[in-house]
């Protein structure tokens, strides 16, 4: 139920129906604030909202309340990559591939290795950069500033 009634929320939001999200987060909240999905879902409303610090914190309270959950962290690593905070990034990217490797779980892997290669680009650490693309498929694109392949990386690494 709990997880219906969070995709219910993040619905909305995505329909920018914000008043009527944040009601019902409220109430979720209020019933289930130990629960760190409840705090993903803050993150989505505030995110959605421009809100990318009040995300971040939210994003910090879910990991605080479950630290082997992988989504969180690569919410934030994104959130971070966006706000130039590029170590901030590669540290929660980091955390991503290791919770990878602890559920034996691919679902997040390549996404990370590509947001943390693109991150160590930022800060000049071109070598590190190669090493995670040598973890990403031929032609994966995603957006990160802009559009992006793996193939632009390692050209920015030159």
């Amino acid at each position: 139920m709990l997880k219906h009634e969070l995709q219910k929320i993040e619905n909305l939001a995505r329909d920018e129906n914000y008043n009527e999200a944040w009601q019902l987060l409220e109430r979720m909240t209020a019933e289930n604030s130990q629960e760190y999905r409840v705090w993903t879902t803050h993150a989505y409303v505030h995110s959605r909202q421009g809100e990318t610090e009040i995300a971040i914190e939210d994003l910090s309270k879910a990991i605080s309340l479950c630290d082997k959950e992988p989504d969180p962290f690569y919410t934030r690593g994104i959130l971070f990559f966006q706000r130039g905070s590029y170590r901030d990034a590669i540290s929660d990217f980091t955390s991503v591939i290791k919770l990878c490797d602890y559920h034996k779980s691919d679902y997040y892997r390549e996404g990370a290795y590509f947001f943390r290669a693109d991150s160590y680009v930022k800060v000049g650490e071109f070598e590190k950069a190669r090493s995670d693309c040598a973890h990403i498929a031929s032609g994966m694109r995603t957006w990160t500033d802009k559009l992006k392949t793996k193939e632009d990386i390692l050209s920015e690494c030159s």
